[in-house]
């Protein structure tokens, strides 16, 4: 059996989602069993029903305040469960440093630790303590792992990139683009940057509000669709006002198959600061064509190619970022042959389907 330890609260049904969906197909056609755990219950019955109906199943328990409590929990869950292998993904650091230990004395055959973005610097040696305990590190990216290795000290041979893939993912619907646009209010005509995040420093969504507020006095026919976040409750929200864009921007909230949106969008940007360790929503755009600017931040640069699929961006820079989007905003050909492009790159090295089978190759080799 495989556990995976997510340390999530799931709001939505999303790209990780869909692939832990996926995850737990092939391992049940493979004859694993899979039980995921999470913070809360999930927001969306159609992923707790989708998850289950494919052979996995879901526990419920906190591992984020108390670490004594959250290990004791966890403990509990593999003296009762006994898992092969425990796979951890966005637990707190006491859980991460102290789970390779507890569960090899608990019989437990192999602990596989996920990265997703490079780690904070001031925690070298402790990174170095934490993941060279477990049997496999994966970073999401190239640059995650190089940095583990680099930076961080973990043992290279523990180390490697496994690129997290997107799936469920349907061509490009023009007509879907259409009922979106009457949703929303957009004008068929208009040029629509979209973008998928939440509101959080280091996805630099302030610093796009900034950079389209000066693209849109250039041009009328702009337009800017957020998904992801409540305008309701974000101080986003208060920055269009001030910036006198409000009108301008269209703001699609929290939902399910959120990259459906994408459809009605012509540029999709992704304007992180800083910690992007891959870039999911980068990948969902370019399956459906679309071109891409993103920032020189951790894998970002490995799923965009630059000046092939999109641009990139100096990051945390609203005159870098602007100029990119502008390269793009007045020619349409453009656009077109670097979303195919971004499609060809999607198919070659991003496909969820082929990303889960290579995992569950590699947990085969360890003898499950």
């Amino acid at each position: 059996m495989i556990f995976q330890l997510t340390a999530m609260h799931s709001t939505h049904y999303g790209a990780k989602e869909r692939y832990a969906v996926e995850f737990v197909k092939q391992c049940r056609q493979k004859g694993y069993a899979c039980i995921l755990q999470y913070e809360s219950l999930p927001a969306s019955r159609e992923y707790v029903r989708d998850l289950r109906a494919n052979g996995g199943d879901l526990v419920v328990f906190s591992t984020l305040e108390n670490p004594v409590m959250a290990l004791l929990r966890i403990v509990r869950f593999i003296i009762s469960n006994r898992p092969w292998i425990i796979e951890t993904h966005f637990v707190s650091k006491y859980v991460r440093g102290a789970l390779p230990w507890l569960a090899r004395a608990a019989g437990v055959g192999a602990t596989i630790a996920f990265v997703r973005n490079i780690p904070v610097r001031r925690d070298r040696g402790m990174r170095r303590f934490l993941y060279n305990g477990y049997t496999h590190v994966f970073g999401v990216s190239k640059a995650i792992s190089a940095y583990l290795v680099a930076c961080s000290k973990v043992n290279p041979k523990k180390v490697s990139a496994h690129y997290w893939g997107v799936l469920g993912m349907d061509k490009h619907s023009p007509a879907l683009g259409v009922t979106f646009r009457k949703e929303l209010n957009i004008p068929d005509p208009d040029v629509v940057i979209g973008v998928i995040g939440f509101d959080t420093r280091f996805k630099g969504l302030d610093v796009l509000l900034a950079a389209f507020a000066r693209l849109a006095r250039e041009q009328d026919n702009l337009r800017l669709l957020i998904i992801g976040v409540e305008p309701a409750t974000s101080h986003l929200s208060r920055q269009a006002d001030s910036l006198g864009i409000q009108d301008r921007v269209h703001w699609a909230g929290i939902r399910d198959q959120g990259w459906r949106l994408l459809n009605a969008v012509d540029i999709y940007v992704q304007p992180s600061r800083d910690s992007e360790g891959f870039g999911v929503a980068i990948v969902e755009a370019m399956a459906l064509k679309l071109p891409a600017v993103g920032t020189k931040v951790g894998g970002v640069p490995e799923v965009i190619r630059d000046g092939v699929t999109g641009f990139l961006a100096e990051p945390d820079d609203v005159e870098s970022l602007g100029e990119q989007l502008r390269r793009l905003i007045v020619d349409p050909v453009k656009r077109q042959s670097m979303g195919r492009a971004g499609c060809q790159r999607y198919r070659e090295l991003f496909d969820g389907k082929q990303s889960v089978k290579r995992l569950v190759e590699y947990y085969s080799k360890l003898k499950l």
